[in-house]
This record gives C-alpha cells, sequence and structure tokens, in this order.
C-alpha cells in the first residue's frame, strides 16, 4: 500500500494532499474487486479514479465544449412574454398556466 500512497498521496490520510472523495472511491473500488474476483489490486483502483478524478480533458473536447457554449440560438426566438402571461404563470390555475405555455410555443 506503501507504493500505491507514493503514486497517489491523495488516497494516504497522513498526506497534506488526502482528498476524502478520492480516497472513498478507492475503497469502494477495492471492496467491489474483491467481492467480484476474490482478488484486490489497490493500484488499479487508484489508477482508475486518479483517472476519473483528475484526468486531462482532451484538447478536442475542451474546444467542443467552447463551441457550444458560445453556440448561437439555432431557433426563432419564443413570442415575447405578456404581462397578463406573467401573472397566469405565477398565479393561476394548472390550466391557466397550460394555455399560457401552448400560447408560447411550449
Amino acid at each position: 500500500m506503501r507504493e500505491v500512497h507514493a503514486k497517489y498521496p491523495q488516497i494516504d490520510p497522513e498526506s497534506d494532499q488526502f482528498n476524502e472523495t478520492m480516497w472513498v472511491a478507492v475503497r469502494n473500488e477495492i471492496i467491489g474487486q474483491w467481492s467480484e474476483t476474490g482478488v484486490e489490486d489497490p493500484m488499479a483502483a487508484a489508477d482508475k479514479w486518479y483517472k476519473i478524478l483528475y484526468g486531462k480533458k482532451d484538447k478536442e473536447d475542451v474546444e467542443e465544449k467552447k463551441a457550444q457554449i458560445n453556440a448561437t440560438i439555432s431557433q426563432a426566438p419564443r413570442s415575447p412574454t405578456t404581462k397578463d402571461h406573467s401573472q397566469k404563470l405565477r398565479t393561476g390555475t394548472l390550466q391557466d398556466q397550460a394555455e399560457v405555455l401552448e400560447e408560447m410555443g411550449y
């Protein structure tokens, strides 16, 4: 276990870099390994959860997310909400609210 703690100080409770979330995840992974196969591999469990929690993002993935954030709306804007619509949506019955939403195109 010292080898695992040396490579991943995030799961060493005595380390300044200790991360309880990762520690719990690795512990549960080891328990799962043991219950399914009868063999436990702490290094494999730590590798797996380190990649999940700290893995580097692909540059393409980051660029794709930026493009999605900066994307323009492809649909025509919905009809503006009038004061009457706002009032019906806040205080109206379910039927009133359904009618307003239908008028607005939802």
